[in-house]
């Protein structure tokens, strides 16, 4: 069995009282990141060293057994020998460390292993000295047989540092981690509220990407996300909300197709495609592979044909009775084209016009306006005819070029 133990007692700095292990980086607390990770790991059990009880730890306890892993809070060493066997290995994860999970992979391998970095970068950042040249860049593997020699050791001994001695004493492999991770931001003691804007902001740069301006409302909806995310104290809550407000305004839009009004069907269609972009860009980023359900996939593949379906029944509502054939073909062809252009293969448009036509919520408020401001048939005609053609022209263009 692999034992994962945590820690909750270093405070920031400056005096305030924060455990360093609370810091938020993109939504998530470091302790939460650490857990994500002793997890993924293969923990099946976590030991979290803290002095007090606060709810953070709480709702931390929840989430590992909630991924089938049993969580205990020690206040010093002496509950340890209780947890983890001599069979057993452990994996130590410093206090406050935030860290790139990908860097872990490349260096330590399948072995038991210290990860170091050079002592004349680290330990200036706040990193634990080994000796002269190295620093310990907080994270080992090692015997579990460590901790019964953490008896012999005075009860208020620093856990992780004693840990650590223990299995360098025993030979434990030392393994490098790239010194450059220190430098941009991807391996850092979180100690202070700049540590961790700075590690937050490499990360949202690897952790998504966001829609261009040229998709506007999933543009707009991206950035909200964003906001969100480094402003609200459970942006997981808020991203559950706006989702369950996108479900719910895509079942008023169907209501007002059932009734005929389709211009305000379609501003609310809009409306449902901001709140599912912004619930979906907020909760991939917030959520680890082993919290998504499947359900949750589904619904992503889901939602889209969902509100194509209502944009072809909008659009079929909004013409007289004897012009609906005509409008339906011209949507339905309309609709399947775009989905043609937005794959991958079809490259005669760039990536930006891509991203604008599969940006349903901007292509609703083009559609209310053609109703509003001109014959909505004559409008899809158009656009089916400029994107049918645009297809043909990527096809055939290479055979043209060659002949």
């Amino acid at each position: 069995m692999r034992v994962a133990i945590l820690s909750a007692m270093e405070t920031m700095s400056g005096g305030l009282p924060t455990p360093r292990g609370f810091a938020r980086i993109g939504g998530r607390s470091v302790l939460q990141r650490q857990l994500d990770f002793a997890l993924k790991a293969g923990c099946e059990r976590i030991a979290c060293i803290s002095n007090d009880l606060p709810s953070e730890l709480i709702d931390l306890q929840h989430s590992a057994e909630k991924n089938g892993a049993k969580f205990q809070i020690i206040r010093d060493i002496r509950p340890l020998s209780g947890l983890v066997n001599a069979s057993d290995e452990i994996l130590l994860i410093a206090d406050g460390l935030a860290f790139d999970p990908d860097l872990i992979s490349e260096a330590m391998g399948e072995g038991r292993n210290i990860l170091i970095l050079p002592a004349e970068d680290a330990v200036p950042l706040g990193f634990e000295r080994v000796d002269r040249e190295t620093a310990w860049a907080g994270i080992l593997l090692a015997s579990g047989s460590l901790v019964e020699k953490l008896a012999d050791l005075p009860f208020d001994v620093d856990p992780q540092s004693s840990l650590l001695r223990l299995a360098l004493q025993a030979g434990t492999r030392t393994v490098p981690i790239n010194r450059a991770a220190l430098f941009d931001h991807r391996w850092m003691l979180i100690d202070n509220d700049d540590k961790a804007d700075r590690f937050e902001a490499q990360w949202l740069r690897g952790a998504s990407s966001p829609a261009t301006l040229f998709s506007p409302i999933r543009a707009a909806a991206d950035r909200a996300a964003f906001a969100v995310l480094r402003r609200h104290s459970r942006p997981e809550r808020a991203a559950r909300i706006v989702e369950g407000v996108s479900v719910t305004l895509l079942l008023v839009a169907a209501a007002l197709t059932y009734f005929t009004y389709s211009v305000a069907g379609l501003l609310v269609t809009a409306l449902a495609g901001f709140a599912g972009q912004f619930s979906g860009t907020l909760l991939s980023m917030l959520m680890t592979n082993s919290s998504r359900s499947r359900t949750r996939a589904i619904w992503s593949v889901f939602r889209p044909v969902l509100i194509d379906l209502l944009l072809l029944a909008l659009i079929v509502v909004s013409v007289p009775s004897r012009h609906a054939a005509d409008a339906f073909f011209a949507a339905f062809i309309m609709i399947g084209l775009i989905r043609l252009i937005e794959m991958p293969k079809i490259t005669i448009f760039s990536k930006n016009m891509r991203e604008l036509l599969a940006d349903r919520a901007t292509l609703s408020l083009f559609l209310a306006g053609g109703m509003i401001f001109g014959n909505i048939i004559i409008l899809l005609q158009v656009f089916a005819a400029l994107s049918l053609l645009s297809v043909l022209v990527w096809f055939y263009w290479p055979r043209l070029t060659q002949a």
